[in-house]
């Protein structure tokens, strides 16, 4: 399990701290990334490192689960797109799951719905991607 904490002011001046966590499993030669809470500029950037460290493995096909993520900013609907590129650029395949309609909607807006495959279930996802060579 990877995590990331973020800390931010309370309406009080105390910091307080915030842990994102970000799961991933593998099933066969597909990585599946469960995001969870806040897809911003914090979260994408360890994200992006995460799966380009595992493109330099040697892995190349991933879901990126978004069951759990509660919203995504602008910062994070860019460094998805740049995540989504540097793995085609890779020869590698990404998709997406589980996605809520609002997200769906602004993937759409900009552009990424047409660059990755959005699937209901991460199950969906998982059949097609285990079964492209």
């Amino acid at each position: 399990m990877l995590r990331y904490r973020q800390s931010r002011r309370s309406n009080r001046g105390r910091k307080m701290a915030k842990t994102i966590d970000v799961t991933v499993r593998r099933s066969r030669d597909v990585l599946v990334i469960y995001v969870e809470g806040y897809l911003n500029s914090l979260l994408g950037e360890r994200l992006e490192e995460f799966v380009q460290e595992k493109i330099e493995e040697g892995h190349l096909k991933f879901i990126l689960n978004f069951g759990q993520v509660r919203l995504i900013n602008s910062v994070g609907i860019s460094i998805l797109i740049g995540l989504v590129e540097s793995v085609y650029e890779s020869g590698g395949e990404v998709s997406f799951a589980e996605v809520r309609k609002t997200h769906r909607d602004v993937f759409a807006i900009t552009g990424l719905s047409s660059r990755v495959k959005i699937f209901e279930s991460e199950e969906d996802a998982l059949q097609v991607m285990s079964a492209v060579a």
